[in-house]
């Protein structure tokens, strides 16, 4: 897929890109922001490059009365096409400084979408830390997207196995390449979900109190570890594990269209947010986070993996406070200070923590 996105980098600068093209290019272009930025980097030099071509232009020749003036016309001319490869090796230059400041300043600083592959003697690991994201097609072709804090672990011969199996702790979104007879099972702490054809989201963050499993189009079946029940989701549902006793009515997970269990779990329907029609469960693919009625010790949890920190909330009733938006671009400052405006708390920041406090109490204490 990385060689993908670098063919159609060139067929556009090449002015050969097709317009179905032109789509796949945009759609993964966030996938790849060293590649984003390269393109940024080779539009600026074309940009420069493009209008000194416009102003060569614009100095149009008048015919000369005599064949020296002529002769010197065409020395001009030679010229300007020596300065012109030299303007293609100065875009060449520029790119790669660009991607060097890319990778070796600016991918440090901001912490981007990385990942880290590692064998385990015949196991492969894919992870990503706090404050990123990475996307990975596995050997069978089977597509996944790993949110931040996400653990994927696969075997070599995925691909030739008669169950495809992968473990998850932490978020991803599947695209599975459905094989009847090679079925595709995710396991997580708490449940198993089986692919019969299927674009779906698991969320299994070791450290959260519930596990959810969100279908998207086709169909799965999940079955709860600790009961060994069974359950199959249709297009647009999403189950909700509860790992503790907690009464579910109380969780904002539970709505009226909800179905309750009393075995700790709801099946619900999923509706795309007004704002920007996306699904809240998988705004993340998109670099959204969508939160609805969520009570701030929940929203801190996903800011802590969005922004690679740690968040401290003071007392209860700030922790349980509902709260209802969403970020995209909002560094951590501002996504606080839009927060606060709703829950009416105050915060500082020390190094990689952020401590949350009430408005009436002095530096934390």
């Amino acid at each position: 897929m990385e060689e993908r996105i670098w063919i159609l980098i060139g067929k556009k600068f090449s002015s050969s890109l097709t317009e179905a093209e032109e789509e796949e290019l945009n759609r993964l272009l966030p996938q790849y922001p060293e590649a984003q930025y390269t393109m940024e980097v080779l539009q600026s030099c074309w940009k420069v490059r493009s209008d000194a071509d416009k102003l060569q232009q614009d100095d149009v020749f008048q015919p000369a009365e005599d064949a020296d003036a002529l002769f010197q016309y065409s020395i001009k001319k030679r010229g300007s096409r020596k300065v012109d490869w030299m303007g293609v090796g100065m875009m060449l230059l520029l790119m790669l400084v660009g991607f060097w400041i890319y990778r070796d300043l600016i991918v440090p600083l901001s912490e981007p979408v990385t990942s880290v592959a590692v064998n385990h003697a015949g196991s492969n690991q894919i992870i990503t830390r706090f404050g990123s994201r990475t996307h990975v097609v596995l050997p069978d072709g089977s597509q996944v997207w790993l949110n931040a804090g996400s653990v994927l672990s696969y075997a070599e011969d995925l691909a030739q196995a008669a169950v495809r199996e992968v473990n998850l702790q932490g978020e991803a979104y599947f695209d599975i390449h459905h094989d009847e007879a090679h079925p595709f099972v995710i396991h997580t702490a708490d449940m198993d979900i089986r692919d019969l054809g299927t674009v779906f989201n698991v969320k299994a963050y070791p450290n959260d109190p519930v596990t959810e499993a969100t279908l998207i189009s086709g169909a799965i079946e999940i079955i709860l570890k600790q009961n060994d029940q069974h359950v199959r989701l249709k297009p647009r549902e999403k189950l909700v594990w509860y790992k503790a006793k907690d009464s579910i009515a109380f969780h904002p997970a539970f709505r009226a269209d909800s179905i309750q269990h009393a075995l700790h779990y709801v099946v619900q329907e999923i509706y795309p947010d007004k704002k920007y029609k996306l699904y809240p469960e998988t705004a993340w693919l998109e670099n959204k986070l969508i939160f609805e009625n969520e009570s701030f010790a929940e929203l801190a949890r996903e800011m802590e993996r969005r922004y690679a920190v740690q968040i401290h909330i003071c007392c209860e009733d700030i922790a349980n406070t509902p709260l209802t938006g969403s970020f995209t671009d909002e560094t951590l400052q501002q996504a606080l200070d839009e927060l606060r405006l709703i829950a009416h708390f105050s915060y500082q920041i020390k190094d990689h923590e952020v401590f949350i406090f009430h408005q009436d109490q002095q530096d934390g204490n």
